[in-house]
């Protein structure tokens, strides 16, 4: 038997009997594309006409196509070309044609075994025999399939890409992503898998230098920031954390063979074949989606008795991917295509009775034939479907009852669902939606308003995507409204949703609604749940943990995680992961405003003060596991005592660590609203957690915090709306004090410590928390004062700081007090005590909190022991005890101190050097380079300003002179920033010896 293999995916070819390729004209050829990749279908001459010719074929056309097809019988098998009342049919397997067998590969399920799927993958990317499918051909039609099997063998390559990476084997493919990357500039998930490949290869800096080229070509040529993944694993890899697994990558769907088929005439037959039709429309600005509309028409076409469904919260489009879907698989199901709506998320759901009615009147069944039970009816409609293949798209279910007398029988026949729920029927395959890519976002608005338009405000395109939540409903109403007012710029949309009162109020227009949308959801809740729904949103916190959200809600956890799965069940929450729970930006809006009107006043603000008792519960025993030493200093157990244990993942010092960095945003974000609230309970706590973070500025950019540092020394202060005792606020201007000590305005850091000072001065004496605020409050003073320059002064607010810590009788408070009364001797050029002196004591304290396990002050007090050295004029010693703590430091991961200690070090050994060729500078340098990264990674201004002052110093003085003076310029700004006049006037100095001829 004569077989051959039709060969698309490069320069086409046919092979007859795995032998001699068969030669033809291009059009000829493209005849023969067009047939193959159809085979086993018809496709019409109007079909081939369109697809060689743009508009204007030649009058003899038609005679043209006919003596093509003949030439095709005589190079071919005569019959394997088939002419029929539909069109040219190519009767051959499909499994023949590569292109054919590569698209059925793409949009396959992915398999669960990671080496299995690398080599199903693998097989379909060797299915391409060069770089570009139908290469050569001519018209229309191939230059459209040329571009669908480019953009998807680009997909199925990154899925490899990905499956490699997952199997470790990431040094043998970097070449091939590198070369990805140059001919896809823009593909940011592409250069994110480079990023990683190159990390787990060891090769950090050339990762970090892939960011900043896609950075700089994503902002020149489109005039956008790099999306979420590439931001993630660039933040890991600063970190010098594995960013973990990919993202899915985009997978779009197999590309429409051909353009939509020209009605074709009926064959003749006495009686008329009844084909419903019932397909809504597509929305002509239907974008994105293409994974799962992939993943759908995939298992629909291949999967006997396929039913699919597709969940999501009200607005994401469910139902236009349905149709979508729908249409794509059209010539699947040659017996008809069912829709019908069931009305599942309102009060009055479809029964199915009525639509078994519908269903049956469109496939042919006489009126009076119609049985009068849901039961009777079922059963003829399985006896009328049972030899068709037909598709039934079951739109907005409610449930299982609702689906299953609606269900086809037939094994070649299909099911889609879609639901906000996810329903119990089994299902071949489901897509969650949620929320649109970026760049498919910025697509749908784009197709809306016109290209011209979006190109002329790109940024605020994306902003207004952004501000939409992705969600699609909302994308449309906006994008509409902007249509419709064609005087408007995009800017102008996104600043009237850039208030959370008025968002849901601005997200209509003519029937569309997006609060509408989610009240339809809402109106199926229990009662518990709804009280659940809208408690939870009351703090301005999107992700919750089962644990948090239980405190919040005041339910047993148990109890909590019933509530919480249902209603993701109803798509109003997510869970991002096992016992997580997020709210969408949108639907968190609606809940809030809900909860306006279904709680009492003292409700929220209890729950509010919930969630801020579990906070500072949780900082509390992150503290106590990876900073112990910050505990007895800021105050006394139970000052401020909570009833919640916290977050139960925190278990040590690593986990700790990882919680407040993730929560660092939630916890800012909750202060705030707190301080607004104004309800002293939830105060006290936010103060108290906020005087935590402050003290521990290696886990916390101290930046951060201010914001709600500000807001509450404010709220609580006497008069204020939070204002419960002196002792409070004054614990609020501590932290305050804290938080502004690194930044521009040291004056004002040292008025918010005065003013810990004054109200701990007013304050009961037998207060324990009085002792604790005076003297966290003096040594503030003292540190401000040291920075200023003024060393009497440091030192006398730093004795009366020791002096409060001995009333509390807490000796490691003591001890620390006692190290900042050091520092100011060891600063002051008028020093009562000796540096010796000062060295040996600071050393035995070091032995002292080593002992004790705490790990802060034994690295602070040897970075004290190091600068006594350098002031008695013993820069090597002081050398070798920052290069010890430096290495304590980064062994208990404490990088904004290793930091520290790296410029201090390079300093050290810059003066210790004698000549600009002196081996000590090359240690000053690989320091003083250390410092600048950790610098990246603290973000805080002053420790940049001395980390670039030292690699500045130390290049001068290797005589490098040119390339010291961008990072001596660096510090000087920052200097000057800070307004730290003597330091920038020192800088100002060695940049005019330098400069110096």
């Amino acid at each position: 038997m004569d077989a051959y293999r039709f060969v698309l995916l490069g320069s086409p070819a046919v092979s007859y009997n795995g032998g001699r390729a068969l030669t033809m004209p291009p059009q000829q050829m493209a005849i023969l594309a067009a047939l193959a990749l159809r085979a086993g279908t018809p496709v019409s001459a109007e079909e081939i006409i369109d697809g060689l010719y743009d508009e204007s074929p030649p009058v003899s056309v038609a005679n043209m196509i006919a003596n093509y097809v003949m030439r095709l019988r005589k190079s071919l098998a005569p019959s394997l070309i088939v002419r029929t009342p539909a069109g040219y049919l190519l009767d051959t397997d499909p499994a023949d044609v590569d292109a054919s067998a590569f698209l059925r590969a793409a949009s396959s399920p992915a398999l669960d075994d990671p080496q299995a799927e690398a080599a199903r993958l693998s097989a379909a990317l060797d299915l391409w025999s060069g770089r570009i499918a139908l290469a050569g051909l001519p018209g229309p039609w191939c230059a459209r399939q040329r571009e669908s099997l480019t953009v998807l063998r680009e997909a199925v390559r990154q899925r490899w890409f990905d499956q490699q990476l997952a199997l470790g084997q990431h040094a043998e493919i970097l070449s091939d992503i590198a070369g990805s990357c140059t001919d896809h500039p823009y593909a940011e998930h592409l250069h994110a898998t480079h990023m990683r490949a190159l990390l787990r290869c060891g090769r950090q800096a050339e990762a970090l230098q892939v960011y900043r080229q896609v950075r700089h070509t994503l902002a020149e040529e489109l005039g956008i920031d790099p999306g979420q993944e590439l931001v993630h694993v660039h933040d890991a890899i600063l970190r010098g954390d594995d960013p973990g697994p990919p993202y899915a990558a985009l997978r779009p769907a197999a590309p429409a063979l051909t353009s939509p088929p020209a009605p074709a005439p009926l064959p003749p037959s006495t009686e008329p074949k009844i084909v419903p039709h019932q397909l809504p429309a597509p929305p002509a600005d239907a974008t994105g989606r293409l994974e799962h509309l992939a993943q759908l028409a995939g298992t629909l076409r291949t999967t006997d008795h396929a039913v699919g469904l597709i969940t999501g919260m009200g607005g994401e489009g469910k139902s236009t991917l349905a149709t979508l879907v729908a249409h794509a698989v059209v010539e699947d199901f040659p017996d008809g295509r069912l829709w019908a709506s069931l009305h599942g998320a309102s009060d009055a759901p479809a029964k199915p009775g009525d639509i078994l009615a519908d269903f049956l009147l469109a496939l042919g069944v006489a009126p009076e034939r119609l049985p009068e039970g849901t039961r009777e009816r079922a059963a003829l409609y399985r006896t009328v479907t049972a030899d068709k293949r037909i598709l039934v798209v079951l739109d907005d279910a409610a449930d299982a009852t609702q689906l299953t007398p609606l269900l086809p029988p037939a094994p070649r026949s299909a099911a889609l669902i879609t639901s906000r729920t996810r329903v119990t029927t089994a299902v071949s395959t489901a897509v969650v939606l949620d929320g649109m890519e970026q760049s498919e976002a910025q697509g749908f608005i784009t197709a809306v308003i016109g290209e011209q338009r979006a190109q002329a405000e790109p940024a605020d395109v994306a902003a207004l995507a952004a501000a939409c939540g992705h969600l699609p409903l909302a994308l449309r109403i906006m994008a509409t409204r902007l249509a419709q007012r064609p005087r408007w710029s995009v800017r102008s949309m996104v600043e009237r949703l850039s208030s959370e009162d008025r968002l849901l109020g601005e997200l209509r227009t003519g029937d569309l609604s997006v609060d509408r949308a989610f009240e339809l959801s809402y109106d199926q809740l229990t009662p518990a749940q709804a009280a659940a729904f809208v408690t939870l949103a009351v703090p301005k916190v999107h992700e919750w943990s089962l644990a948090a959200a239980a405190t919040v809600l005041d339910l047993p956890e148990v109890q909590a995680e019933t509530v919480l799965e249902e209603l993701v069940d109803t798509a109003l929450l997510t869970s991002p992961g096992p016992g997580r729970y997020a709210f969408h930006d949108l639907v968190v809006a609606y809940a809030r405003t809900k909860a306006v009107h279904r709680l009492a006043d003292e409700e929220r603000i209890a729950a509010l003060a919930r969630a801020a008792d579990f906070c500072h519960a949780s900082v509390r025993t992150a503290l106590r596991l990876a900073a112990s030493g910050v505990i007895p200093y800021l105050g006394p157990n139970g000052d401020v005592p909570t009833v919640s244990p916290g977050a139960p993942d925190i278990v040590d010092n690593a986990t700790a660590v990882a919680w407040i960095r993730a929560q660092l945003p939630a916890l800012v974000t909750l202060s705030v609203q707190v301080a607004a609230e104004g309800d002293w309970h939830a105060a006290a706590h936010t103060v108290a957690l906020l005087g935590l973070l402050s003290c521990w500025r290696d886990a916390v950019p101290m930046g951060a915090l201010l914001e709600a540092a500000e807001a509450l020394a404010v709220a609580t202060a006497p008069g204020g709306r939070a204002y419960s005792d002196d002792l409070v606020h004054g614990a609020a201007c501590c932290a305050l004090g804290a938080l502004r000590f690194l930044g521009p305005q040291p004056a004002t850091s040292l008025r918010a410590f005065q003013d810990a000072v004054r109200y701990a001065d007013g304050s009961p004496a037998d207060d324990p928390r009085t002792h604790h605020l005076l003297s966290n409050g003096h040594e503030g003073v003292s540190d401000v004062l040291i920075r200023l320059g003024d060393y009497p002064a440091a030192h006398h607010h730093a004795r009366l700081s020791t002096e409060a810590a001995r009333l509390t009788g807490h000796e490691a408070l003591v001890r620390q007090q006692y190290i900042a009364l050091l520092q100011a001797q060891a600063w002051d050029p008028d020093r009562e005590m000796d540096l010796g002196t000062i060295a040996a004591q600071a050393r035995e304290s070091a032995v002292w909190f080593e002992q004790a396990g705490n790990r802060e002050m034994q690295i602070a007090t040897l970075v004290l022991v190091g600068a006594a050295h350098l002031h008695n004029a013993q820069p090597v010693e002081a050398a070798d005890v920052y290069e010890q703590a430096a290495a304590l430091a980064r062994a208990f991961d404490r990088g904004t101190i290793e930091t520290v200690c790296h410029y201090r070090a390079a300093e050290a050994y810059t003066a210790a050097a004698s000549s600009p060729r002196d081996a000590l500078l090359q240690r000053a340098l690989a320091h003083a380079e250390a410092a600048v990264e950790g610098a990246v990674l603290c973000g805080e201004d002053l420790i940049t300003a001395r980390a670039q002052q030292a690699l500045g110093k130390a290049l001068a003085r290797a005589g490098r002179e040119t390339a010291a003076q961008p990072h001596l310029h660096s510090a000087l700004t920052l200097y000057t920033s800070l307004a730290m006049t003597q330091d920038a006037d020192r800088i100002s100095g060695i940049l005019a010896s330098v400069d110096a001829p």
